[in-house]
């Protein structure tokens, strides 16, 4: 077998190895999935899956009834698009490939095809290249990006056999399918700021519900992780769960809507803090003209001050079952925007309404005292507007 395939003087279809017994399947052509043809039936050399079952048909079918023979394990010359999951991306040899519809590319939202063998440029459109069909079982939820301490960014595939090492690798492998993202326990020390994707329905879970999964901001930047999503064409929401943020003297979590034009909704439950002087949540609210709301349940607990500049009418604030060590202000606008606690504990004089229009209510609340933690004074229930 030579080191590399060329594609020189081949045509898409073609097989390039010998055939051994044991690898061809049968199947009836209705239960392929094949790249479009204008009469609807898979063509000879076409790449197929039938589920995780992954090869290339040996002949063409006239009919939904037909059989195909398929190459579960050939070398075939096929067309492959040189894209990820996020953009163009160059195919190198031993690069892992995927089949989505009948297309073949580097996009791991698809289901395992095989490997290459061959050099491609980077490409939306089809180019001609060698590829080492491999038939194998995906062990994920292929809506599921897997990261640990002791994954690897550059060869993992962000499968739980396989993971990805870090939270932001996972973020730039997240797509509108694949936005589950669960980070096993350890340390993350992020080499910048995390920016949350623009994919509304991302989710970051830490697989460990003592708060044994902790991100920091190992580099520079003003903050660990903020959520400031592009244009959106709906309400946009994002979800973080089992998650431990150390922050120190930068902000902790970061939420804006510059350029979002609707609604963002950010939900928070075990997610706790690790403060030094900086705020814990910031809610800077660029764009006065849509609402942000945070809903926040079993977190425990928030070091640093919640700071929230109240901006929109239907802003909320809703914390339940938390502790806000830190305290929370709001801003001194003139809003009747919502913020509700609810069996939540605050620091002792830490609560502070910048303005008297804001409607706040809470119930079987606590005052803490920073001096000593164990002293908790209770706190009548209330009602402003």
């Amino acid at each position: 077998m030579p080191a590399l395939y060329l594609a020189t003087g081949k045509t898409a279809g073609e097989e390039c190895s010998s055939t051994y017994e044991g690898r061809h399947i049968t199947l009836e052509e209705s239960y392929l999935t094949h790249p479009y043809h204008a009469d609807g039936f898979v063509d000879k050399g076409d790449p197929c899956n039938v589920g995780d079952i992954v090869g290339v048909a040996f002949n063409s079918a006239a009919a939904a009834t037909d059989y195909i023979a398929l190459d579960t394990e050939g070398i075939w010359f096929l067309n492959i698009i040189a894209s990820d999951d996020v953009g163009t991306s160059a195919v190198a040899p031993g690069d892992e490939l995927y089949i989505n519809t009948g297309v073949v590319s580097k996009r791991a939202s698809g289901i395992p095809f095989g490997k290459a063998l061959c050099t491609l440029t980077g490409s939306v459109s089809n180019q001609v290249g060698a590829v080492k069909v491999h038939c194998e079982l995906r062990d994920l939820d292929p809506s599921m990006i897997i990261v640990s301490v002791e994954g690897n960014d550059t060869t993992g595939k962000g499968c739980w056999d396989s993971p990805y090492a870090t939270i932001t690798k996972a973020f730039t492998m997240v797509t509108a399918t694949r936005k589950t993202i669960y980070v096993l326990p350890g340390d993350y020390a992020e080499a910048a700021a995390l920016t949350w994707p623009s994919i509304t329905g991302t989710r970051l879970i830490g697989m460990d519900g003592q708060g044994n999964v902790t991100i920091s901001n190992g580099g520079a930047g003003t903050w660990v992780l903020t959520i400031n999503p592009t244009v959106q064409t709906g309400s946009f929401e994002a979800f973080i769960e089992n998650i431990n943020i150390d922050h120190g003297d930068i902000i902790g979590l970061e939420i804006n809507n510059t350029a979002t034009a609707k609604k963002v909704i950010v939900h928070l439950k075990s997610v706790s803090a690790e403060a030094g002087s900086g705020d814990s949540i910031n809610v800077t609210h660029t764009d006065a003209a849509n609402a942000i709301r945070l809903y926040a349940k079993n977190c425990h607990e928030i070091e640093g001050l919640v700071d929230w500049q109240m901006k929109n009418a239907s802003d909320r604030i809703r914390f339940y079952e938390s502790v806000l060590a830190g305290g929370l202000t709001t801003s001194a606008d003139v809003i009747a925007g919502e913020l509700t606690l609810s069996n939540t504990v605050i620091l002792t004089g830490a609560l502070t309404i910048g303005n008297a229009a804001n409607i706040l209510t809470y119930r079987g609340c606590l005052y803490r005292t920073d001096a000593d933690p164990s002293i908790y004074t209770e706190l009548a229930d209330g009602y402003s507007a």
